[in-house]
């Protein structure tokens, strides 16, 4: 695991837009493409938007890439609380990549269970059909790179606390989850975790002094065991990096800045 604590958001949306087109054009040298689950959230948002500029936009395999959802709320893919909207507005709009390559949660089913069945019959007819390094021996899709987030109580993607059914999912790729105090509140799909450490690499931003707290708690631990946050359950078979801003990782040892590719 790398903890990365970069001085302001600036900087550290620098980074992990330095580190994700790497991440890209590693995949695509290994295997042909690159799988990336994207997430919501603040951040993000500034990551997608920094990602349509010069250099990144000239530099990413656009037309190589296959975009896919971390999690999704269950609201109209045109809602503006969907994840779908704030990509399509800050990524899609913008970025040269084939609509064929993203690949939504499929809003039209009838209940969440039934949208995260199809989600995960989407994720299976993808994964299945690729001939290298797309599947893990334990049967999981290998996604070359998940972006996510974390919330004050712990939660990532729409992974909650005290959600044992969901925690404990051993064998589904995506499933719906109830987000009582989410905002808005209701159900959401979410990629598991067997998924989310099937990958080969995992990516987390946060930033804020109100995340302060809860990233000391998961990063340093004060006990053994599993962790009780879901965040801390994130334990992939591949790469591991936290990239956080000075305020959120304030409680936390600051390691070096790394090299950022030069804007033009």
């Amino acid at each position: 695991m790398t903890v990365c604590v970069l001085p302001n958001t600036v900087e550290l949306v620098l980074q992990a837009a330095e580190a994700i087109v790497s991440a890209a054009e590693t995949a695509v040298q290994d295997h042909g493409c690159f799988t990336w689950a994207v997430a919501g959230g603040t951040t993000p948002r500034q990551l997608y938007q920094t990602l349509t500029q010069t250099p990144w936009v000239k530099d990413f395999p656009w037309q190589q890439t296959q975009l896919f959802f971390t999690d999704e709320r269950c609201v109209p893919l045109e809602h503006e609380d969907s994840n779908y909207r704030m990509l399509k507005q800050t990524l899609l709009d913008e970025a040269p990549i084939p609509a064929a390559n993203v690949h939504q949660v499929p809003m039209a089913a009838d209940s969440p269970e039934s949208i995260a069945q199809c989600y995960e019959d989407t994720l299976q007819e993808f994964f299945r059909a690729q001939t290298k390094n797309a599947m893990t021996p334990t049967g999981f899709p290998a996604f070359d790179l998940i972006l996510l987030g974390l919330g004050s109580d712990g939660h990532t993607a729409s992974l909650f606390p005290n959600s044992q059914e969901v925690l404990e999912e051993k064998s589904k790729w995506a499933v719906a989850a109830l987000a009582p105090h989410g905002n808005p509140p209701g159900y959401r799909i979410t990629l598991t975790l067997p998924v989310i450490n099937a990958a080969r690499q995992v990516i987390f931003l946060v930033t804020g002094d109100a995340k302060k707290e809860i990233i000391s708690e998961v990063l340093q631990p004060k006990t053994t065991g599993p962790s009780p946050y879901p965040a801390g359950l994130v334990k992939p078979q591949g790469k591991l990096t936290w990239f956080l801003d000075q305020a959120a990782g304030s409680l936390l040892t600051t390691s070096p800045k790394l090299p950022t590719r030069q804007q033009q």
